[in-house]
C-alpha cells in the first residue's frame, strides 16, 4: 500500500508514516531540516576552510573572549508548499467534522483548518485533513478507501444520512467529495522553539527556548557555546513575540558590582531598557541596565508581602496596617517597600546603589505612598545600627540580599554603647549589657533571604544564619520557618529563613562562633565592611 506524511501536531515539527495516497520512502521530514540548516546558517566570518555549514558545537566553558562567527537567520529557508486532502461538505457538518475527526485535521499556525469551497459554492466548505498528496496526483485519485478509517466512517455516515431524506439529497450543497487542496507553510507557522530546534538539532545541541519578561524586555542568558548563534537566537524571539517583545538583551558577564547589576548587550530590537512593571498591586518604572530586577522573584514577593500583613494582623486584630512597621534593608527599586506602602504600612526602604535610590523614589511618588514609604541611600549595617539607635519601631526586618544578607545578621548581636557621661571607662556586668535591639518590647520578625548549593540547603541556610546571628535556629521550632523561594541553577537554591530577633542575652548565650557577644561599633563595621561582602559574594550568584 502507498504511503503519506502527516503532521502530528501544531506545536512539534515531526512527521511519520501515516497511510496511503503518495508511493516512495517518505524522506520529506530529513530533507526540509537540512534545507533549513544549509539555508539559516549564513556566517558573517570566515570559517576558514569556506564552508557555509555551521561549527561544531563549541566547549560550554570556553573562553567568550575568542573571536567567533556569528549566523543569520533566512526566514525564507522555511517555506513550504503542502498539498493535503480536503474534505468539500455541506457548511453545517463542519463542526461535526471537526469534532469527530480532530486527530486528523490539519492544525497548524496561521492556517485555517475549515476554508471557502473553491468552487464557488457559498453553501459548503472544505475541511483540510492532515494527510499530504505527492506531487502529480489529482483529486481523482483519492479515495475513501485511501484514507484514516476514522475519515472514511464519517464521511460514509453522512452519506447515508443524506441519503435517506430526499430534501438534503436534492440539495446542490449536499454531495460530500474529496479534493485536494494547497498550503503554504512559511516561518510565521512555527514557534520559537519549533524554529530554533530545527537549527541546533543537527549540532546536538538544546534549543534556548527560555528567556526572563521585563516589560518589554527579553533578557536571555546565553552559555558561551550559543554566542556564535546569539543573534540569531534574539531575533527569533523578537520575530515570534512581537509587538510584545521590542528588545533582545544577554547578560555578558556576572553580578560583581556592589550595587548587584550586570553588564547586558542588546542583541535585537530598540536599544530601549527603560520599562514599566505591573507587580503585586503596584507600578515600578526603572532602567533595566542601572537596578537588579528579576521577574522570576514577583511570586516571592507577593508571598512574603502577604504574610508579613496576615502576620501583623493576627498580632495586632484591633491595630489597622498603618501601625505595622517595615524596615526594608536592601529594597532596590521597591518591590517589598511599594506595595506594602500601598496596602497602608509604613515602610524604611534603603539601598546603597543611588540609581536604585532614585528610581525607589520615583516609584513611591508615582504609587502616591510617599506618606507611608520613607527612601534611604545608606550601606545596610548603617541603615540597621542608625534606626537602632534612634529607637525606632519595627515589626518586620526584610533582608533581600541572598548573595551576602547573612553576613549582616551580625548587626542583631551587636551591644548598645553606654550613653551616660562618665561610665565610658566602668566595666559593665555580664547581666547588665544591652543590646542594640532590646528597646523593642515585641520582638520583630527577621526575613532574610539566601543561596545554597547543600544537598540539604535547609539545615545549610540555618546553620549560616545561626553562626552570624549568634543563637541556634531550628525550622519549625519558636517561630522559625524556612521558605524555599526556587532553584536558580543547577545544585543552587535561593530560600528565605523568617524568624523572631532574640534578645541580646539569648543570643550571647548562643553557641557557635561568629561574632556574636562582642561589643562593636559603627567604626569598626564600617561602609567598606559591607561593600566588600557584597563583591566577594556577589560572583556566587
Amino acid at each position: 500500500m502507498p504511503a503519506s506524511v502527516r503532521l502530528q501536531s501544531a506545536s512539534i515539527l515531526v512527521f511519520e508514516v501515516q497511510q496511503v495516497v503518495r508511493g516512495g520512502s517518505p524522506k520529506w521530514s530529513c530533507d526540509f531540516q537540512s534545507n533549513i540548516m544549509l539555508k539559516v546558517s549564513k556566517p558573517t566570518m570566515s570559517t576558514g576552510c569556506g564552508s557555509t555549514a555551521p561549527p561544531a558545537p563549541r566547549d560550554a566553558g570556553a573562553s567568550s573572549t575568542v573571536q567567533q562567527e556569528e549566523f543569520t537567520l533566512d526566514r525564507a529557508a522555511f517555506t513550504r508548499t503542502l498539498r493535503v486532502v480536503a474534505l468539500r461538505l455541506p457548511t453545517k457538518l463542519c463542526n461535526a467534522a471537526v469534532k469527530q475527526l480532530q486527530n486528523h485535521v490539519l492544525r497548524l499556525r496561521h492556517v485555517k483548518a475549515i476554508l471557502k469551497s473553491d468552487d464557488g459554492n457559498d453553501e459548503r466548505r472544505v475541511v483540510l485533513l492532515a494527510t499530504e498528496v505527492e506531487e502529480g496526483k489529482t483529486g481523482d485519485d483519492i479515495t475513501l478507501a485511501d484514507l484514516p478509517a476514522p475519515v472514511k466512517a464519517f464521511v460514509e455516515a453522512a452519506k447515508e444520512e443524506q441519503a435517506s431524506d430526499p430534501i438534503i439529497s436534492s440539495s446542490p450543497s449536499s454531495p460530500i467529495s474529496l479534493t485536494i487542496h494547497q498550503v503554504i507553510m512559511d516561518y510565521n507557522c512555527f514557534t520559537v522553539e519549533e524554529v530554533l530546534k530545527q537549527f541546533f538539532a543537527p549540532l546536538q545541541m538544546e534549543a534556548p527556548t527560555s528567556f526572563e519578561t521585563i516589560d518589554h524586555v527579553a533578557h536571555i542568558n546565553l552559555r558561551d557555546a550559543y554566542l556564535p548563534y546569539k543573534r540569531l537566537i534574539a531575533q527569533v524571539i523578537l520575530d515570534k513575540n512581537s509587538p510584545r517583545i521590542r528588545t533582545v538583551v544577554n547578560k555578558t558577564g556576572n553580578i560583581e558590582t556592589r550595587f548587584r547589576t550586570f553588564p547586558l548587550e542588546v542583541l535585537a530590537g530598540e536599544n530601549n531598557l527603560e520599562v514599566s512593571v505591573r507587580e503585586s498591586g503596584a507600578t515600578f518604572h526603572f532602567n533595566y541596565a542601572e537596578v537588579y530586577w528579576n521577574s522570576r522573584l514577583s511570586t516571592e514577593h507577593g508571598r512574603l508581602i502577604h504574610s508579613i500583613t496576615k502576620q501583623f494582623q493576627a498580632r495586632h486584630p484591633r491595630s489597622p496596617l498603618a501601625a505595622c512597621v517595615v524596615w526594608d534593608v536592601f529594597a532596590g527599586v521597591g518591590p517589598f517597600a511599594v506595595p506594602l506602602g500601598v496596602k497602608g504600612c509604613v515602610v524604611h526602604a534603603n539601598d546603597l546603589n543611588p540609581r536604585s535610590h532614585h528610581y525607589l523614589l520615583a516609584n513611591i511618588n508615582k504609587n502616591k505612598v510617599d506618606c507611608h514609604v520613607t527612601p534611604y541611600n545608606e550601606d545596610g549595617r548603617v541603615f540597621l545600627r542608625e534606626r537602632a539607635r534612634r529607637r525606632l519601631p519595627v515589626h518586620h526586618v526584610i533582608m533581600n540580599l541572598p548573595a551576602s544578607a547573612l553576613e549582616f545578621l551580625d548587626e542583631f548581636s551587636a551591644q548598645r554603647e553606654r550613653e551616660e557621661e562618665g561610665k565610658e571607662g566602668q566595666e559593665e556586668e555580664e547581666e547588665e549589657a544591652e543590646g542594640l535591639f532590646d528597646y523593642l518590647e515585641e520582638r520583630p520578625y527577621v526575613h532574610v533571604h539566601c543561596f545554597s548549593k547543600a544537598d540539604d540547603p535547609t539545615t545549610e541556610a540555618l546553620a549560616h544564619a545561626s553562626d552570624a546571628l549568634g543563637c541556634e535556629l531550628l525550622n519549625g521550632k519558636n517561630g522559625v520557618s524556612v521558605h524555599r523561594v526556587r532553584d536558580v541553577a543547577p545544585k543552587k537554591e535561593m530560600l528565605c529563613i523568617s524568624f523572631p530577633l532574640p534578645r541580646y542575652s539569648e543570643l550571647r548565650r548562643g553557641g557557635g562562633g561568629g561574632k556574636r557577644g562582642t561589643k562593636r561599633t559603627l567604626d569598626e563595621e564600617g561602609k567598606g565592611d559591607s561593600k566588600a561582602v557584597v563583591q566577594s559574594n556577589a560572583k556566587e550568584e
